[in-house]
């Protein structure tokens, strides 16, 4: 069984966390940019449908996170960090004095925690919906480029075929043999190739 950190190892995780957040929101950022912008999909099918909807469901959810999670988990770690300096700059007399208003901003600082547990953990099971249904996206992705290159097996045999016949018909229009325009037949009218 997992042994539970303490709670000192917790804030060190979270101020950790809240230290990369911004890198990798950056980078989610940029990941969701170049969706947009540069590999514009276009929605015709249920395939691309189904990208696009946990696409734009992932950037509503970061949209939150950037606007409302990270700004007050930032303010929640300063808060709690000037507590902490409470602590420590306070002498033994100077701490009982103001034991009630110590009670009450941890009691403060331990609904905002709550609250921000809530909040990540909306998001979190949120993006793991969108992971859920982007397998989903991924298979019919997976079923649609499968499509896709059948087809394009079959339109590479049909030119080739095409292409073929073409050459048949080259080979077959010799100007020395033909009574018309180059052609072996005997009669224009009848004829395909002339």
């Amino acid at each position: 069984m997992a042994e539970e950190k303490s709670d000192e190892e917790q804030l060190q995780d979270l101020e950790v966390a809240l230290k990369r957040a911004p890198g990798d929101m950056y980078a989610f950022g940029l990941g969701l940019r170049k969706l947009f912008n540069e590999l514009q999909v276009t929605g015709n099918d249920e395939a691309t449908k189904k990208f696009l909807s946990v696409r734009d469901k992932t950037r509503e959810q970061a949209v939150i996170y950037v606007k409302e999670v990270l700004p007050s988990s930032e303010e929640a770690v300063k808060a709690i960090s000037a507590l902490m300096d409470t602590y420590t700059d306070l002498d033994k007399d100077e701490w009982l004095e103001s034991l009630d208003e110590i009670l009450e901003e941890l009691e403060d600082a331990h609904a905002v925690c709550k609250l921000l547990r809530q909040m990540h953990n909306d998001i979190i099971v949120e993006l793991y919906k969108n992971s859920d249904e982007a397998k989903v996206g991924i298979e019919l992705l997976t079923e649609l480029s499968q499509e896709y290159e059948r087809e394009k097996a079959r339109l590479l045999e049909e030119a080739v075929q095409h292409s073929e016949s073409a050459e048949n018909a080259r080979v077959f229009r010799s100007p020395t043999s033909s009574t018309h325009s180059g052609c072996i037949c005997a009669d224009r009218r009848i004829c395909g190739l002339c």
